[in-house]
């Protein structure tokens, strides 16, 4: 699920880029740049702020690992605020349609305690990696469901060894054919400042046509979890068949990651360079020279 030398290499590599930012100031993610609508392949789509940036799955998943995270391949993209310096991480399981008739019974308490004691696995992931180990602290907020816009959200506070808390604060929109998880990647300081432009960029999201949750046919596929399950792990349920509720947990705890905020401040060199800042900027300048109308080009 998480393929250790593909990891190994890209990290490899993405640290001599950082190292490298005197020689070149070109970001080894291809951005695409606000304002206007990013793709998520033919699945769905997002409009951008004008200090908004966007990545595709591939140049995600090179983000995360340049900050000691973990992957699940299944990255379709991130969004992030050059300004603010918060930054989104869209992910998708085509796990079919997810009945919400857990709504009313969603257990935090069982659910956190699973999370706090089956994070060795993950620690161990992160080990194989280099990555220093993360401690789950609670919940920043707890699970709960809206049966109106059919999302799924919580917020977890974490630590990584070495560093300051963090907070990922996630929302599951379940359309017709599986589930985008989207999760904000903050620290405590900032979380209630860049939570509220977080939900709101969330209002230009969509799965297209075809794959809206309302779209669901009689004959669609009935994915085999449910809430529960999404905050746990995912995917991981289809391989627990037991009827104890704390054996489930622990099954799908061991699937789970959290995102650190990572290396790279807001405002840096390094964050200017990943984000392609400086090569934008110098886009910009060449454009407003004397001679030139702002749509014209040398």
């Amino acid at each position: 699920m998480k393929p250790v030398l593909t990891i190994a290499l890209l990290f490899s590599t993405l640290t001599v880029f950082a190292q490298d930012t005197t020689q070149t100031e070109t970001s080894p993610i291809r951005w695409q740049y606000g304002p206007g609508k990013a793709l998520m392949g033919e699945l769905a789509e997002i409009t951008l702020s004008e200090h908004q940036i966007f990545g595709n799955g591939d140049d995600a998943r090179k983000f995360l690992v340049y900050n000691q995270n973990l992957t699940s391949g299944q990255e379709v993209g991130m969004v992030l605020d050059t300004v603010d310096g918060w930054w989104t991480v869209f992910e998708y399981s085509d796990i079919g349609y997810v009945k919400d008739d857990e709504k009313d019974d969603l257990d935090s308490t069982a659910m956190m305690e699973a999370m706090q004691e089956n994070m060795e696995g993950a620690n161990e992931a992160r080990a194989e990696q280099g990555f220093p180990k993360m401690t789950i602290l609670g919940w920043a907020t707890a699970p709960n469901y809206n049966p109106v816009t059919n999302n799924l959200e919580y917020a977890i506070r974490g630590i990584s060894e070495g560093s300051s808390v963090f907070i990922n604060h996630t929302i599951k929109l379940l359309g017709r054919q599986g589930v985008m998880e989207v999760t904000l990647v903050t620290g405590p300081e900032n979380y209630h400042q860049n939570l509220q432009p977080f939900r709101k960029s969330l209002d230009s999201f969509s799965f297209t046509s075809g794959n809206k949750y309302a779209e669901f046919r009689e004959g669609d596929k009935i994915a085999e979890y449910g809430l529960t399950a999404l905050v746990l792990g995912g995917a991981a349920a289809l391989a627990v068949k037991s009827g104890f509720f704390n054996t489930i947990l622990k099954a799908l705890v061991a699937f789970w990651k959290l995102i650190a905020v990572g290396l790279v401040a807001a405002g840096s060199a390094v964050w200017k360079f990943l984000t392609g800042r400086k090569e934008k900027k110098k886009e910009e300048e060449k454009k407003s020279e004397p001679g030139q109308t702002p749509d014209e080009t040398p």
